[in-house]
């Protein structure tokens, strides 16, 4: 599987857009790194996996944490559950075909 490089990510506050990569995906959340900590308790996700947009997914974000090359990486949570459904339904798909 390969993992969505470049994403959207708004802030609540609807005033800053920024890049990153997610690190790390499951149909609970995922692991976001960007150059920028977010810096509200929720964001809005944008994201493209096999094909199947995701689109200003709503997530808790937990505490970021600064790398040594300046890298921010912060836990996402996704809070609605249709997105984690149907998320969790996408990557069944794809291992199943794998």
């Amino acid at each position: 599987m390969i993992m969505p490089e470049l994403l959207s990510a708004s802030w609540s506050g609807g005033t800053q857009e920024s890049w990153g990569r997610v690190s790390a995906l499951s149909p609970l959340g995922a692991r976001l790194e960007s150059l920028e900590p977010p810096t509200a308790d929720r964001i809005f996700l944008s994201f493209s996996l096999s094909g199947e947009a995701f689109e200003a997914i709503p997530c808790g974000v937990a505490a970021p944490v600064r790398d040594e090359d300046g890298y921010w990486s912060a836990a996402l949570e996704f809070l609605r559950p249709q997105d984690r459904r149907r998320l969790r339904e996408l990557i069944a798909r794809i291992l199943l075909t794998a």
